[in-house]
C-alpha cells in the first residue's frame, strides 16, 4: 500500500497516535505500508513550490511512525560528466545508458535569482528527525544513523528528481501520429516504484510481508 500525501508533524503532532494506529493495523494485516518522505526537504511545512522556508524543519507525520516504510529520493549524479555515463545516440535496443549510474540526494532546491521564480522552490527528498517517535529497534545501530533516541527518516530511496522524470503514457498519450508522454518526480513517484518493487518481493515469497523495514535495515 503506497501514499503520497505529506503532512508535518509541527501541525498535526495531536494526530500522531490515529496515524500510528491506522498504519499499526495495516502491519499487523501483513500489508507493507510506503509513505512519501516528501518534497520539500527538511521543511515538510512549508510550501515546497515557495521559497525561503518560513517554519521550523519536520518530517512528514504520515512516514514517521514505527510500521511504514519512508520513501525518499534520489537522482543522478551525472551533470558534471553526461558522456561518462550516457551514449550520444541510442543502441539498437533504444538504451543510451553505458553502465551504473552513480546516485545523491535528490536537492532540485533553488531560490528565485538562481533559476527563476516558475522553477524556484524547496524540491528536495524530505527526511530527517522525528519529534514524536522514538528510534525503532530496527534502526539501532546502523552505521550512518545517528545515535538520538528518535525515528529518523527516510528509509529507502529511488529516483525523484525532475532531472530524472519517470515517463508516464497517460491516457493513451503514446498513441497516435504524434505521441507524447508525461514526465512525474518528487517522492510521490518514489514511493510507487518502490511499491512495485514490494510487489515483486511478496510475489516471489507468496506470502505478505507487512513491516519491511527490519529485513531491509539487516540488509544495510
Amino acid at each position: 500500500m503506497t501514499e503520497s500525501f505529506s503532512a508535518c508533524e509541527t501541525n498535526f503532532s495531536s494526530n500522531a497516535a490515529f496515524y500510528s494506529g491506522i498504519a499499526g493495523q495495516a502491519a499487523a494485516q501483513g500489508i507493507t505500508f510506503l509513505v512519501a518522505s516528501g518534497d520539500g526537504g527538511p521543511d515538510e511545512c512549508d510550501d515546497p513550490s515557495t521559497v525561503p522556508a518560513t517554519t521550523a524543519r519536520s518530517v512528514n507525520i504520515l512516514a514517521s511512525n514505527w510500521f511504514t516504510v519512508a520513501v525518499g529520493g534520489t537522482e543522478f549524479n551525472d551533470t558534471a560528466s553526461p558522456s561518462t555515463y550516457w551514449n550520444a545516440t541510442n543502441g539498437t535496443n533504444g538504451a543510451s545508458a553505458k553502465s551504473y549510474i552513480p546516485e545523491n540526494v535528490w536537492n532540485e532546491s533553488c531560490t528565485v535569482a538562481q533559476c527563476g521564480s516558475t522553477a524556484a522552490g524547496l524540491w528536495a527528498s524530505g527526511g530527517g528527525q522525528s519529534v514524536l517517535f522514538q528510534k525503532p529497534l530496527w534502526q539501532a545501530g546502523v552505521a550512518g544513523i545517528p545515535t538520538a533516541n528518535s525515528r529518523f527518516l527516510p528509509d529507502v530511496a529511488l529516483t525523484a528528481a525532475e532531472h530524472d522524470s519517470y515517463a508516464v503514457c497517460l491516457d493513451a498519450s503514446c498513441q497516435g501520429t504524434s505521441p507524447s508522454f508525461w514526465l512525474f518526480s518528487g517522492t510521490s513517484a518514489a514511493v510507487q516504484s518502490f511499491g512495485g518493487i514490494m510487489a515483486l518481493v511478496v510475489q516471489k515469497t507468496g506470502g505478505r510481508v507487512g513491516i519491511a523495514n527490519i529485513a531491509l535495515y539487516k540488509l544495510a
